[in-house]
């Protein structure tokens, strides 16, 4: 088993729809609407799989720490959707937006007031993107961005390295 973090990780705001956070101090990236209708974030992430393209993959995981949860009630759905176009988390915005597959490729359930790790099964994603059936410019999340459920991942610049989001690999020897 090996443990990729992700080459690129940014988010993106519709309120602030020309801002790029790369440069952000924010230890988090945003999933989801904050406070009000068109105040919607989503997380990009890119991970590099050239060294795993001769490899026999049994399994990926996508790992995550959700560091801030403000969902009203319930559960909310997040959606990682395939990115078909490149992108540049330097410049990225709401407004540059990339093209995306119109069905998610998978959804994941975020409870109530939950935080702490989620692990989501994406190898078919991965092994897809391996055999060159997509081409890897990512994946984007997307929560509720009808209602205020704002849920928070930690990212790259985050003091504990162990809530970076990542992929776990699972591999034939």
């Amino acid at each position: 088993m090996s443990e990729l973090y992700p080459g690129k990780n940014v988010y993106i705001s519709e309120y602030y729809s020309k801002k790029n956070y790369y440069s952000s101090k924010d230890k988090a990236l945003f999933i989801g609407r904050y406070k009000k209708e068109k105040d919607n974030f989503r997380t990009i992430l890119q991970f590099d799989l050239e060294d795993w393209h001769n490899k026999e993959i049994v399994a990926a995981y996508l790992m995550m720490h959700i560091c801030r949860n403000e969902i009203d009630s319930g559960i909310v759905q997040v959606a990682i959707h395939r990115i078909l176009t490149e992108w540049d988390e330097k410049t990225i915005s709401w407004n540059d937006q990339i093209y995306i597959g119109e069905v998610p490729e998978l959804t994941f359930p975020v409870v109530t007031g939950w935080t702490g790790l989620i692990i989501v099964d994406i190898s078919l994603l991965v092994k897809r993107w391996l055999n060159h059936t997509y081409i890897n410019n990512g994946i984007v999340l997307i929560g509720n961005e009808s209602a205020n459920n704002l849920v928070a991942i930690s990212n790259l610049k985050n003091d504990d390295k162990k809530t970076w989001p990542r992929i776990k690999m699972v591999a034939t020897s």
